[in-house]
């Protein structure tokens, strides 16, 4: 299932480009490890999630214009945990120390209201969407598991997001049988 959401988010959008026309090639790359099993879930919450996450990668090597950007999906399922981990990572801008708390916070952006860079700013809804779901629909949590600001180290810039899923949310639902009357 993540490998068909992940075609869908490449066909999508394999190539992005600037205002000034400049094209920026997006490596998203699927690295699986032990994820051989089926996952029953709603694929249109799972995209939409995989989704925002992805557009703000996107967004970010925009910003940042890095010479070689880079998305990086990882699937894994946590032996320890049982659960689904995926993360996504890029090279992009990374995220400010103090920025970290309201990255959830309904209509909260970090990009400018006015300006050259406002065409980045986004309504603000996608990761607070992107926890409810995550959160409400599967038990699961999304965290920023890692980010380096890229103000605070040039070149260096990077997030990564961490979504874990219980795989116990993950397995076929039964359905009920019918009573007889």
């Amino acid at each position: 299932m993540i490998q068909e959401l992940l075609d869908k988010i490449t066909t999508i959008s394999p190539k992005v480009y600037t205002k000034q026309s400049k094209n920026i090639s997006i490596d998203a790359t699927l690295h699986t490890i032990g994820t051989n099993k089926t996952i029953y879930a709603n694929r249109g919450l799972v995209l939409a999630v995989i989704s925002n996450l992805v557009l703000n990668s996107i967004k970010s090597l925009r910003y940042v214009k890095r010479e070689k950007p880079r998305i990086k999906i990882t699937t894994n399922i946590d032996s320890k945990t049982n659960s689904l981990i995926i993360q996504i990572e890029d090279n992009g801008n990374g995220i400010a120390k103090g920025n970290i708390a309201k990255i959830y916070r309904p209509f909260f952006s970090s990009y400018p209201k006015h300006g050259s860079n406002s065409d980045f700013r986004g309504m603000g809804l996608g990761m607070t969407l992107s926890k409810s779901i995550i959160e409400d629909t599967f038990n699961g949590d999304i965290e920023l598991d890692r980010t380096v600001f890229d103000k605070d180290e040039p070149g260096k810039g990077m997030a990564r997001f961490k979504i874990t899923i219980p795989l116990e949310e993950l397995k076929e639902k039964k359905k009920p049988k019918d009573q007889k009357k």
